[in-house]
């Protein structure tokens, strides 16, 4: 009975062990996400800066578009005013013609009132004549005194008759001139017109191009918003990609003991001058945050770099974009030093050196504009300014 108890309890026992065994803990439960590694990071840095100067590109490019295209629509607008004041000297013209023609007309119909008037008083005469019959003309022969007396009555007749004949064909002469000056001063207008006609369509056109221009402008900032919107993304994108290898380059460091006290030896012998300091400046034409110094000189291609203090190398990687081939050393007491554009590595990842231990040679590799070391210092993930600590 005894035995049969005890089994009872021991199986219950075992129930009770293997419930507890199977059933999982809460903290089991969660699965953390595994950290990504500077490898992984470098690599995503490198394609988000290659899309961020794809994107600088492309603004570059459409900003170069829209001062062409606000070049051809100065162009267009000059033609535009140009046009403009063709066609008013033109309408100046052609209203100074139609007042020459105007005058013209009125000199022609006075002309024609001094025509109809003289033709008229020839008539009459004529007429008068026709209806006295010869009878007057012998009449004025016959009451002469003598032979001389007629002839200068048959000369005075005959010259009447000329004089007449001669005003009207002045008149009729002087009335054919008058509209042959109308008929030039017409053709000249007609021309004038013609011209200030396709003046007028040139002016549409261009009119037409000029908005074009503008909507093409229009359109090319809009792009051009978009993909700064764009680069600033991918800016931001960077930034955070960055600082997760400051948080990982800190960690190094933290993981480095002993006690470092910050006092670093210059990393480039031989070569004092700085070129860019570290904080804010203008990088081709952009506002631009620097992240260490930049040192150079003379002949500086190929020269040895130095470990600045004693520490594990961290990083050694060539071809990163920013900062092409590159050195990371773990100092201890949350520093870290970075050493970047190199033309060589002298080092590997895992590798203590001792400060003064040459790592690299200068070069001009990655986002570099000529042979120079680039050097940076952390303090637990901050950037410092080297020449605190360094001189």
């Amino acid at each position: 009975m005894k035995k049969s108890v005890l089994k009872r309890c021991f199986a219950v026992l075992l129930v009770l062990v293997l419930c507890f065994v199977a059933i999982p803990r809460n903290e089991s439960t969660t699965i953390k996400a595994e950290a990504k590694t500077i490898e992984q990071l470098e690599k995503e840095i490198q394609e988000l800066k290659k899309k961020q100067q794809q994107y600088k590109s492309m603004i570059s490019s459409i900003g170069s578009d829209i001062t062409k295209e606000k070049q051809k629509q100065g162009a267009i607008n000059n033609q535009i005013t140009t046009t403009q004041s063709l066609i008013t000297s033109l309408n100046t013209q052609i209203t100074t013609l139609q007042n020459q023609i105007t005058a013209q007309e009125g000199k022609i119909k006075q002309q024609q009132g001094e025509i109809d008037k003289q033709v008229e008083a020839f008539q009459q005469r004529v007429r008068a004549m026709y209806l006295a019959g010869n009878d007057s003309v012998a009449a004025v022969l016959l009451d002469s005194s003598d032979f001389f007396d007629m002839l200068m009555k048959l000369e005075l007749i005959q010259r009447v008759s000329e004089h007449d004949n001669q005003m009207i064909n002045k008149l009729i002469a002087l009335k054919k001139e008058y509209e042959a000056t109308k008929l030039s001063l017409q053709n000249n207008k007609k021309s004038l017109e013609s011209s200030k006609s396709e003046y007028d369509k040139n002016l549409t056109g261009l009119n037409s191009l000029y908005d074009q221009s503008a909507e093409m402008i229009a359109f090319k900032q809009k792009q051009q918003s978009d993909y700064q919107n764009l680069s600033a993304a991918q800016k931001a994108a960077i930034e955070k990609a960055e600082k997760e290898v400051d948080r990982i380059l800190a960690a190094e460091a933290a993981k480095n003991g002993g006690v470092f006290t910050g006092k670093f030896i210059w990393p480039l012998p031989g070569y004092k001058y700085i070129t860019s300091y570290f904080g804010w400046r203008t990088l081709w034409g952009q506002r631009d945050y620097h992240r260490g110094i930049d040192i150079s000189g003379s002949y500086v291609y190929g020269k040895p770099i130095v470990a600045a203090g004693a520490g594990k190398v961290v990083i050694a990687k060539y071809g990163h974009p920013s900062y092409g081939n590159y050195v990371a050393i773990s100092h201890g007491s949350g520093f870290t030093t970075l050493y970047a554009h190199a033309s060589k590595l002298n080092v590997k990842v895992g590798q203590y050196v001792k400060a003064g231990d040459v790592i690299a040679y200068v070069g001009s590799t990655g986002n570099s504009s000529g042979a120079h070391l680039h050097f940076e210092i952390q303090k637990n993930g901050q950037l410092q300014n080297p020449l605190n600590y360094v001189r």
